[in-house]
């Protein structure tokens, strides 16, 4: 059984970092959720920073966006300007 990524259903706050190893500029961000019992996401906050350690309150937030209430594909434009 896969246990990565498991938050419980209570949970406030869920999140995960990705880190790009080479530098470049994102500008969709595709998601989907194919599981067929499990709760669909809502929405997406998407915040960056080209250092990692983070300093506290180091994060930029680069875009906030809702989704649609459907197992398809979810692509979500950045706004420009965003790095």
């Amino acid at each position: 059984m896969d246990t990565y990524l498991l938050n419980k259903c209570g949970a406030e706050k869920k999140f995960f970092i990705m880190e790009l190893c080479d530098d470049m500029l994102v500008d969709t961000v595709v998601l989907a959720n194919l599981e067929f019992f499990s709760s669909m996401f809502r929405g997406l906050k998407i915040f960056d920073r080209d250092r990692y350690p983070i300093k506290l309150n180091g994060w930029k937030d680069t875009s906030t966006f809702k989704a649609r209430n459907s197992r398809q594909a979810h692509a979500f434009l950045i706004r420009s300007g965003a790095s």
